[in-house]
């Protein structure tokens, strides 16, 4: 049975909400932290209400981020473990990259590719907290 793309829902509301979540949190760190970093770049606190206004808020910020990360890793870190056919899939990448991929391994909701992407984020997100 063809299901309409249309129809498939691969991720609920929710999980994107806290994908929305996490990724604005993220871009407000980013520009604050920046002005914190480097003099040339301090006029970005004025997107914060000022220089006081960014010093309280990036660490509210910071930990509303966190939160909503640990809910989202919580939520895909069973579906992102590694198994025997994520390896294979990943030894066979080249021969997809390049069109064949008519022996690629059957995969779950998220390839070996995914998986990796998934855990190298997390631990990315570890040490920048």
């Amino acid at each position: 049975m063809i299901r309409n793309p249309r129809d498939l829902k691969r991720y609920t509301a929710s999980e994107r909400a806290n994908h929305w979540v996490v990724g604005i949190c993220f871009i407000l760190l980013a520009l604050s932290g920046l002005a914190f970093f480097h003099p040339s770049l301090y006029p970005l606190v004025n997107l914060f209400g000022g220089g006081v206004w960014a010093r309280i808020l990036h660490p509210w910020i910071g930990v509303v981020m966190a939160l909503f990360f640990l809910i989202m890793f919580f939520r895909f870190a069973g579906l992102n473990l590694m198994g025997a056919a994520d390896w294979d899939w990943l030894s066979k990448v080249g021969k997809m990259v390049d069109g064949d991929d008519h022996d690629m391994p059957a995969q779950g909701k998220y390839n070996g590719g995914q998986k990796l992407l998934f855990w190298g984020l997390a631990l990315s997100m570890v040490l920048i907290t």
